[in-house]
């Protein structure tokens, strides 16, 4: 039994096809879904530059998970920003349990 779902969200086309596709299997099995987005600090830059860039970035991305949630109606969904390399961090993430 499927119990958690980890889905990484970007909002590219392929991520809109992993969510849905990770919302029908959540809705089949009752499971968890965790949807997850990454965004990545610029390698170059000024320090001012640098946090406009992340500030902006973790804006972006919690605009397009907060349209998700209106989704996930009767689930229980969890959506999270976080900051890094996004394979490090999805790595890491301790939140897959099958």
């Amino acid at each position: 039994m499927i119990k958690k779902i980890l889905v990484a969200y970007d909002g590219s086309d392929s991520a809109k096809t992993a969510f849905e596709f990770a919302l029908d299997i959540a809705k089949k099995y009752g499971a968890e879904l965790n949807v997850l987005a990454v965004a990545s600090a610029p390698e170059f830059g000024a320090e001012v530059e640098t946090e406009a860039i992340i500030e902006s970035s973790l804006r972006h991305y919690n605009k397009i998970l907060h349209s998700l949630k209106t989704r996930v109606e009767g689930l229980t969904a969890t959506f999270e920003v976080m900051l890094g390399h996004p394979l490090k961090v999805l790595l890491h993430t301790q939140k897959v349990t099958i």
